[in-house]
């Protein structure tokens, strides 16, 4: 009998602790922006770009993880708690001495959100990009 009440007691602890965790809806989480088009750049140029979001829930939110599907992009992200109504970001840096087109995924996951955010950067790294014509969106 003793067993059976510390048990019950221990089921109800869980349950009870596992209702207090709160879980954001993945609307409530809106990035400015989810792809980001460089369009072309020469070797060397600046392959850094952000991407913002805000925090529309009641709750405060926290980057928990952003992947990258290869070593030539690098991201670095917001690491506090974003407050409801703040602002947070994704700072993505492609490696620009890559000649060639690129196209490159970026998949961003938030501590109690059940939703994965794909991001996108893409444009192409030339010799000369003056003998280009730019590159409509």
């Amino acid at each position: 009998m003793k067993k059976v009440m510390v048990l019950v007691l221990l089921l109800v602890g869980l349950f009870t602790s596992a209702q207090s965790v709160v879980h954001a809806k993945k609307d409530s989480i809106k990035f400015d922006q989810k792809d980001i088009f460089y369009g072309y750049m020469e070797p060397g140029d600046d392959g850094k770009r952000e991407f913002t979001f805000t925090n529309y829930s009641s709750h405060p939110i926290m980057v928990m993880n952003v992947s990258v599907t290869c070593g030539c992009t690098v991201p670095s992200w917001t690491k506090n708690p974003i407050l409801p109504g703040d602002k947070g970001s994704i700072i993505v840096e492609y490696d620009t001495k890559r000649i060639g087109g690129f196209h490159k995924k970026i998949k961003v996951k938030f501590f109690q959100v059940e939703a994965t955010y794909p991001l996108i950067i893409r444009g192409a790294v030339v010799e000369d990009k003056s003998k280009y014509t730019p590159i409509q969106k």
